[in-house]
């Protein structure tokens, strides 16, 4: 039997087991219970163990991102404070000019 794609390593469902016996026949069906709760849990951790993994990639992912952005925004800062050094440097050399005017 396949789970969520991979082959499954608990062998095909116990329902193909039988017993001559009365007793043995109670067992194997407490058995067989039994194995279906294990499988059931199994199948729960699976589920839970990927919704963690995909937390801890989303964890980590942000946190590259976050790392991009803060590095963006210092260079954005450095830029803008360039922009201005030159900008009162232009100043001081070019007259400026009307560029709008209200009436």
């Amino acid at each position: 039997t396949t789970c969520y794609g991979q082959t499954s390593l608990f062998g095909p469902p116990p329902s193909s087991i039988t017993s001559s016996s009365g007793n043995n026949t109670k067992e194997v069906e407490d058995l067989t219970r039994e194995n279906q709760r294990l499988r059931e849990s199994v199948r729960k951790a699976a589920i839970e163990k990927r919704a963690m993994q995909e937390k801890v990639n989303s964890i980590v992912t942000d946190q590259g991102q976050s790392t991009s952005i803060k590095v963006l925004r210092e260079r954005n800062a450095a830029l803008k404070k360039e922009v201005e050094r030159l900008s009162s440097k232009l100043r001081k050399y070019v007259k400026p000019k009307v560029t709008r005017v209200e009436l």
